[in-house]
């Protein structure tokens, strides 16, 4: 988990009550700029998938990544796993995402470059479907510890000089491997607002989680103004120039 410091309130209950009774080895990379925190964690992962006190020889752990205002389901760890065990060519595994923002699609990519291609479950396939993409969020994502070790000849995040956020340089580094990757469209996980406690799906109103770990959709609330965000100032300068062009 990289963090800039916060941690969502609905994250952090995600943690401690639907982590499904797993041994999760937790790490955290702070107060640096989002590649160099992911780089990092890569290499905690690595790190500790050796660890002989951890895991057996031979084996090959799953790794998740999972950002400071993501908010998962009770089940939502066991259902990725399975989706990877039942489909052993997915070499990485995101659950549905979107922005920060209602009625959007999810930040996944059909086509990598086309944001116009953002994958929109019933639409691009039927909900529920797991589906192949080219480029995936790195809100919540899954994979087995080998595909780190594929990757392990390169920062897999990106280094300080390559114009493309840290997101799109690990979805191309997996491509180039021959690696796969999708969404499973039928694992829902929301984007939360720390500020003010909305949480966002896909194609969904903005909704609310209550101490429960519950989803209220009846608690409906206008979301903020979208927040400037810095994220270091390679990936800050790379989605200032993503904006512009959009526009």
């Amino acid at each position: 988990m990289p963090s800039r410091g916060t941690v969502a309130a609905e994250t952090m209950l995600a943690l401690l009550e639907h982590n499904e009774g797993y041994e999760i080895v937790f790490r955290m990379a702070t107060r640096l700029p989002v590649d160099v925190a992911r780089n990092r964690l890569a290499a905690k992962a690595l790190e500790a998938a050796a660890d002989r006190t951890l895991f057996e020889v031979g084996s090959d752990p799953y790794v998740f990544w999972i950002d400071t205002d993501a908010f998962f389901l009770k089940g939502t760890f066991t259902m990725m796993m399975r989706a990877l065990e039942q489909d052993r060519g997915i070499d990485l595994l995101s659950a549905l995402c979107g922005t920060r923002s209602a009625h959007q699609k999810a930040t996944a990519l059909m086509k990598t470059g086309d944001r116009d291609s953002g994958l929109i479950p019933g639409v691009h396939a039927e909900a529920g479907a797991v589906v192949d993409v080219e480029l995936v969020p790195t809100h919540f994502l899954c994979h087995r510890v080998s595909l780190l070790r594929r990757l392990a000849e390169q920062l897999p995040f990106g280094a300080a000089d390559i114009a493309m956020t840290d997101d799109a340089f690990f979805s191309q580094a997996v491509r180039v491997s021959g690696g796969r990757m999708a969404v499973a469209t039928g694992i829902p996980v929301f984007h939360v607002d720390e500020r003010n406690g909305n949480a966002f799906l896909p194609a969904h109103a903005a909704c609310r989680i209550d101490d429960s770990g519950t989803v209220d959709t009846t608690a409906l609330a206008a979301p903020l103004e979208q927040e400037e965000r810095t994220y270091g100032e390679r990936i800050d300068r790379v989605i200032a120039k993503n904006r512009s062009t959009l526009r």
